[in-house]
């Protein structure tokens, strides 16, 4: 393999200073293999004149109100090319490496249907992993996750999920026996106090029972409470 596309999507609201900073990162890697495609919720900023600026330079862009996050994530997967890779970044995020074309292939030749890269957020390293502890929390952060488009051709995101849609798309590709390849070259930065740093423990639930069993849940509940009252502790003692 000589050479991989990859569709990398922005999705944003009123954040035309992030993402006009998450833009210009983007295009100046002067990856010939990247195509930026852009979904913007109709917002009320200056976002329109930012896309307008980088118009030849873009995939794809389009600023009209949507259903939540994971609508206009489904938008972005509809619009990525179906030769591609596809990975998500919000508005303030960065890319810092990508892989490498050697990368996407498996040790018996074949190309891996999953990348897994890193993730900086502030700083502490998300490092990714695709094993049966996904089962129980997210462990494969999205913003370094690069899935090929064929082996889901069309817009995978429950819209009826609010925060971890992500982490459903991710547990039906592990149980239906995709794997996942970790790459160490491949890493980004995800600004912090995103959506998920605020989890939803019923959302929690119904995504791990729907996917694991009851068990899962009730274990994936006091995961992530015990998550948040470490934190809220951590931020007393500061």
């Amino acid at each position: 393999m000589n050479s991989m596309t990859i569709s990398v999507i922005i999705v944003c609201r009123d954040a035309c200073a992030a993402l006009e900073t998450t833009l210009r990162e983007m295009l100046e890697l002067s990856d010939q293999r990247v195509r930026v495609i852009v979904i913007d919720g109709g917002s009320n900023d200056e976002t329109l004149s930012v896309l307008d600026a980088s118009r030849d330079r873009l995939f794809y862009y389009v600023s009209e109100p949507d259903h939540g996050i994971y609508d206009a994530m489904n938008k972005g997967w509809a619009a990525a090319a179906d030769d591609s890779y596809v990975m998500y970044l919000g508005a303030g995020d960065k890319v810092l490496t990508l892989p490498a074309p050697e990368d996407t292939l498996n040790p018996d030749g074949t190309q891996a249907p999953v990348l897994m890269g890193d993730c900086l957020m502030g700083d502490s390293l998300f490092v990714s992993r695709w094993n049966r502890s996904m089962r129980h929390h997210n462990t494969a952060h999205h913003q370094a996750l690069l899935i090929h488009k064929r082996i889901h051709p069309s817009p995978p995101f429950d819209t009826g999920l609010r925060i971890f849609g992500d982490w459903d798309f991710n547990l039906r590709l592990f149980n239906a026996g995709i794997h996942a390849k970790h790459v160490k070259r491949f890493r980004t930065y995800a600004l912090p106090g995103g959506a998920s740093s605020k989890p939803d423990l019923e959302e929690v639930v119904v995504v791990a029972t729907r996917h694991s069993g009851a068990w899962a849940g009730r274990v994936a509940w006091a995961r992530y409470r015990a998550f948040l009252m470490w934190r809220e502790l951590r931020r007393l003692l500061i």
